[in-house]
């Protein structure tokens, strides 16, 4: 929790607005636009704190998908490694967004 502490006062620190972090040790902040129009597309950042000796976070392989069809992501193809909105229908709220994923081989 220590970190997440440390984290918090970091994003206040750096102008972000209404940061919180909640009892489950969740950060929320805000990044207002510096834009004058308000319908341009916006982005949003998610993180987790789980780590593991086993892992050193070296060779992360992420794959940028453009425009995403809606259809099964295919993280890996030695592997078969696939996110499909089948499984997680979340997925088919991003439709037309580009989303960033694992290639599944790393933590």
């Amino acid at each position: 929790m220590e970190h997440r502490k440390i984290h918090f006062e970091e994003l206040q620190s750096l102008g972000l607005e209404n940061v919180q972090l909640d009892e489950n040790g969740y950060i929320y902040a805000y990044i207002p636009s510096n834009l004058e129009q308000d319908d341009e597309p916006t982005i949003g950042f998610i993180a987790h704190y789980d780590t593991s000796p086993d892992f050193n976070g070296e060779n992360v392989k992420p794959q940028i998908w453009d425009d995403y069809n809606g259809g099964d992501l295919v993280l890996n193809k030695e592997t078969g490694f696939t996110l499909s909105p089948n499984r997680f229908e979340s997925l088919k709220d991003y439709v037309g967004k580009t989303l960033i994923t694992t290639d599944g081989t790393t933590l």
